[in-house]
């Protein structure tokens, strides 16, 4: 997707706002918070790890732009190249390097590494069996292989984009008031939670208590109806005379 943007100033620019997530961090050689963020022509390869701007935690940060367009004279006049090939749509000093280091690779292991160019899926990305026993083994050897015999001089005509960064640290009152507020509200969740809880356990307390006295109501019952119908029969016994039927 691109989008177009014509008026100059911040307001009119990307605004993001990212959660670097520290508490999801593996440990690792690198211990530093942030981002890293590159301007670059969206046709050439992000070089991000070598290229890219630091941005720390905590922080606004504010990035103006100055585009340049430099334009290099070919041979006899000059050594630029422009020239595109199988594994790039347009030409740059990385993508060049990239695709020369596809290549070796594809030579020696059988494979590539998943961000290298390919010619319809040729070679093949590596497997972990050819990562481990292979590409890991020569990776250096095959990047001193590339600065020596790859030629990947500049482009004959393309962009920078110049980055000028400035930083205005986070205030500190909204950000406690902001976790004061993620705290109540974490607090609140945790209050409802507890009583829907003890609700439940008040209600099967109750329930158990109607089931036992209905229990002891229908004891109760069955008794009352026998003591009734003993009391009966003595009744009758007492009046029907020896010997003979009741009187009528």
């Amino acid at each position: 997707m691109v989008v177009e943007v014509y008026k100059r100033r911040s307001d009119y620019g990307l605004k993001l706002t990212l959660n670097v997530e520290q508490y999801e961090y593996m440990p690792g050689p690198h211990d530093a918070a942030g981002v890293k963020i590159l301007l670059h022509d969206q046709r050439e390869f992000p070089k991000v790890a070598e290229l890219g701007l630091a941005i720390p935690t905590g922080t606004h940060t504010y990035v103006g732009i100055q585009l340049l367009r430099i334009q290099n004279l070919p041979e006899p006049h000059g050594t630029c190249r422009s020239q595109d090939s199988p594994y790039y749509t347009r030409y740059s000093p990385e993508a060049c390097q990239l695709a020369c280091m596809s290549e070796r690779m594809g030579e020696l292991c059988g494979c590539r590494h998943m961000y290298m160019p390919h010619v319809k899926g040729e070679p093949p990305i590596c497997t972990l069996k050819q990562y481990l026993e292979c590409y890991s083994e020569i990776i250096s050897e095959v990047k001193d292989y590339v600065r020596d015999n790859c030629k990947c001089p500049v482009p004959c005509d393309f962009l920078i984009y110049d980055p000028t960064i400035s930083f205005a640290s986070t205030s500190v009152y909204a950000t406690e008031r902001l976790l004061a507020s993620t705290a109540s509200a974490n607090l609140h969740q945790k209050f409802m939670k507890a009583s829907s809880y003890g609700s439940l356990a008040k209600f099967r307390q109750f329930r158990d208590l109607a089931v036992d006295m209905r229990v002891k109501v229908h004891e109760a019952q069955e008794c009352y109806i026998d003591n009734v119908d003993v009391r009966s029969r003595l009744i009758q016994q007492h009046d029907t005379p020896h010997g003979g039927p009741p009187i009528t």
